[in-house]
């Protein structure tokens, strides 16, 4: 029986690879994975309705290891997010045009903007380096215009944040 492998092995050669980041890493960069990995636990928290320590406890044991995560910049956000998610969900819908409410935020966008402002808030990270990350971070999942549509979001948040 062929599997998925030998059938892509002459397509793929080893060496095809050499230019991605570590095994298990997407970026490269533990910080950035530590926000990827935030972004998807508040998403599997949202979307399954798992307690948030719970989704926390999962992934420092099976993900921050595998993605060479920053376990520090996870933790500080999973934490921070199980306290204060409720004001922060209110913080992203008071930036919210007319046109668009909470409820119509995608998962993703609202996993996103929470992980943000409870970074915004929590750390002392400079807030250029936020916004970028999760700039950066939301043009894997969006088209440009979206991109964009969070990146006015953040920047307003951050006003407000980090006065």
């Amino acid at each position: 029986m062929t599997t998925f492998d030998d059938l892509i092995k002459d397509d793929f050669e080893a060496n095809e690879f050499d230019a991605f980041p570590a095994e298990g890493s997407i970026t490269g960069d533990s910080r950035t994975e530590a926000r990827l990995l935030a972004l998807q636990a508040i998403f599997q928290h949202i979307f399954v309705n798992q307690p948030l320590d719970k989704v926390r406890d999962e992934f420092l044991k099976y993900y921050v290891k595998q993605h060479k995560a920053d376990k520090k910049i996870l933790t500080t956000i999973l934490d921070d997010v199980a306290s204060n998610q409720e004001r922060y969900e209110e913080l992203v819908a008071d930036n919210l045009n007319e046109k668009w409410t909470y409820d119509r935020l995608g998962l993703v966008e609202k996993s996103l903007l929470i992980s943000a402002v409870s970074e915004l808030s929590a750390t002392t990270a400079p807030t250029k380096v936020v916004i970028n990350e999760y700039i950066n971070i939301s043009k894997g999942y969006f088209n440009p215009k979206e991109v964009g549509f969070i990146n006015g979001i953040l920047d307003n948040l951050a006003k407000k944040i980090r006065v």
